[in-house]
Protein backbone atom coordinates (compact mmCIF):
# COMPACT_ATOMS: atom_id res chain seq x y z
CA UNK A 1 0.00 0.00 0.00
CA UNK A 2 1.32 3.66 -1.16
CA UNK A 3 1.36 6.13 2.25
CA UNK A 4 0.71 9.08 0.26
CA UNK A 5 0.13 11.20 3.49
CA UNK A 6 3.19 10.13 4.82
CA UNK A 7 5.21 11.10 1.24
CA UNK A 8 3.10 14.42 1.12
CA UNK A 9 3.29 15.58 5.43
CA UNK A 10 7.12 13.96 4.12
CA UNK A 11 7.57 16.86 0.98
CA UNK A 12 5.81 19.80 3.29
CA UNK A 13 8.73 18.81 6.25
CA UNK A 14 11.40 18.79 4.13
CA UNK A 15 12.11 15.52 5.15
CA UNK A 16 12.85 13.25 7.71
CA UNK A 17 9.03 12.38 8.51
CA UNK A 18 8.23 8.60 9.43
CA UNK A 19 5.17 6.69 9.81
CA UNK A 20 5.19 5.03 13.72
CA UNK A 21 2.71 2.38 14.98
CA UNK A 22 1.74 1.49 18.47
CA UNK A 23 -0.03 -2.01 19.43
CA UNK A 24 -3.51 -1.79 21.64
CA UNK A 25 -4.22 -4.91 22.35
CA UNK A 26 -4.59 -6.29 18.68
CA UNK A 27 -5.43 -2.97 16.84
CA UNK A 28 -3.04 -0.37 15.73
CA UNK A 29 -2.58 3.33 16.51
CA UNK A 30 -0.76 4.91 13.47
CA UNK A 31 0.60 8.46 13.26
CA UNK A 32 3.08 10.61 11.37
CA UNK A 33 6.22 11.53 13.33
CA UNK A 34 8.59 14.37 12.24
CA UNK A 35 10.77 17.51 13.91
CA UNK A 36 12.53 17.62 16.82
CA UNK A 37 12.40 19.52 20.01
CA UNK A 38 9.57 20.07 22.73
CA UNK A 39 6.91 16.82 21.84
CA UNK A 40 3.58 18.31 20.60
CA UNK A 41 0.41 15.92 19.83
CA UNK A 42 -2.21 16.62 17.22
CA UNK A 43 -5.50 14.92 17.98
CA UNK A 44 -8.13 15.73 14.88
CA UNK A 45 -11.59 16.55 15.12
CA UNK A 46 -14.84 13.35 14.39
CA UNK A 47 -13.99 11.75 11.20
CA UNK A 48 -10.80 13.58 10.27
CA UNK A 49 -7.32 11.75 9.42
CA UNK A 50 -4.23 13.28 10.18
CA UNK A 51 -4.26 14.68 6.54
CA UNK A 52 -6.42 17.62 7.70
CA UNK A 53 -3.30 18.94 10.05
CA UNK A 54 -0.77 19.20 6.91
CA UNK A 55 -0.25 23.45 7.49
CA UNK A 56 -0.26 22.80 11.04
CA UNK A 57 2.09 20.18 10.85
CA UNK A 58 4.03 22.30 8.26
CA UNK A 59 4.46 25.17 10.50
CA UNK A 60 5.43 23.18 13.91
CA UNK A 61 7.74 20.65 12.54
CA UNK A 62 10.17 22.98 12.57
CA UNK A 63 10.82 24.24 15.71
CA UNK A 64 8.89 20.86 17.72
CA UNK A 65 8.68 17.15 17.22
CA UNK A 66 5.01 16.81 15.61
CA UNK A 67 3.02 13.35 16.27
CA UNK A 68 0.04 14.02 14.07
CA UNK A 69 -2.04 10.71 15.12
CA UNK A 70 -5.32 8.57 13.17
CA UNK A 71 -7.59 8.11 15.98
CA UNK A 72 -9.21 4.11 16.02
CA UNK A 73 -11.18 3.82 12.59
CA UNK A 74 -9.70 7.09 10.84
CA UNK A 75 -6.71 7.08 7.87
CA UNK A 76 -4.16 4.39 9.01
CA UNK A 77 -5.36 3.55 12.06
CA UNK A 78 -7.64 0.02 12.96
CA UNK A 79 -11.06 0.32 14.01
CA UNK A 80 -12.19 0.51 17.09
CA UNK A 81 -15.36 0.81 18.78
CA UNK A 82 -16.33 5.12 19.11
CA UNK A 83 -16.28 5.87 22.82
CA UNK A 84 -15.17 8.75 25.02
CA UNK A 85 -13.11 6.13 27.09
CA UNK A 86 -11.54 4.18 24.50
CA UNK A 87 -10.39 7.21 22.81
CA UNK A 88 -8.98 8.79 25.84
CA UNK A 89 -7.37 5.44 26.23
CA UNK A 90 -5.60 5.87 22.86
CA UNK A 91 -4.76 9.23 23.78
CA UNK A 92 -3.04 8.54 26.55
CA UNK A 93 -1.48 5.61 25.18
CA UNK A 94 0.20 7.78 22.44
CA UNK A 95 1.12 10.15 25.13
CA UNK A 96 3.25 7.32 27.02
CA UNK A 97 4.67 6.03 23.64
CA UNK A 98 6.28 9.46 22.83
CA UNK A 99 6.60 11.18 26.25
CA UNK A 100 5.56 13.86 27.34
CA UNK A 101 3.72 16.55 25.22
CA UNK A 102 1.56 19.46 24.77
CA UNK A 103 -2.16 18.87 22.86
CA UNK A 104 -3.57 19.94 20.07
CA UNK A 105 -7.19 19.33 19.77
CA UNK A 106 -9.06 20.25 16.65
CA UNK A 107 -13.22 19.78 17.22
CA UNK A 108 -14.17 16.64 18.49
CA UNK A 109 -10.49 16.15 19.62
CA UNK A 110 -10.75 19.71 21.54
CA UNK A 111 -12.41 18.47 24.26
CA UNK A 112 -10.37 16.18 25.03
CA UNK A 113 -7.47 18.65 24.35
CA UNK A 114 -9.30 21.26 26.78
CA UNK A 115 -8.24 22.71 30.24
CA UNK A 116 -10.44 20.04 31.85
CA UNK A 117 -9.33 17.18 30.53
CA UNK A 118 -5.88 18.03 30.46
CA UNK A 119 -6.46 19.01 34.32
CA UNK A 120 -7.64 15.39 35.03
CA UNK A 121 -4.94 14.08 32.70
CA UNK A 122 -2.54 15.51 34.47
CA UNK A 123 -3.92 14.38 38.02
CA UNK A 124 -3.47 10.81 36.58
CA UNK A 125 -0.78 10.80 34.13
CA UNK A 126 0.99 13.99 36.00
CA UNK A 127 4.20 13.82 33.48
CA UNK A 128 2.32 13.63 30.00
CA UNK A 129 0.66 16.61 29.70
CA UNK A 130 2.28 19.35 29.96
CA UNK A 131 -0.08 22.09 27.58
CA UNK A 132 -2.81 21.95 25.59
CA UNK A 133 -4.92 23.77 23.10
CA UNK A 134 -8.23 23.48 21.77
CA UNK A 135 -9.05 24.77 18.11
CA UNK A 136 -12.26 25.27 16.77
CA UNK A 137 -12.42 25.06 12.82
CA UNK A 138 -15.67 26.66 12.38
CA UNK A 139 -15.11 29.77 14.37
CA UNK A 140 -11.13 29.29 12.43
CA UNK A 141 -9.81 30.99 15.78
CA UNK A 142 -8.35 29.33 19.01
CA UNK A 143 -11.05 28.45 21.21
CA UNK A 144 -8.81 27.74 24.60
CA UNK A 145 -5.10 27.22 25.35
CA UNK A 146 -3.57 26.26 28.30
CA UNK A 147 -0.40 26.36 29.69
CA UNK A 148 2.00 24.50 31.62
CA UNK A 149 1.86 26.57 34.50
CA UNK A 150 -1.92 25.15 35.16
Amino acid sequence: MTDRVLRAFDALAGGGVTRQELDRGGRKLRWIEGGSGTPVVLEAGAMSPVAGFAAVFQGLVRDHRVIAYDRAGYGMSDPAPLTLDLQVGDLVAVLEEVGPAAVVGHSWGGPRSSRRWCSRCRVRWPPKVVGGIRWCRIRGTICTSTGPTW
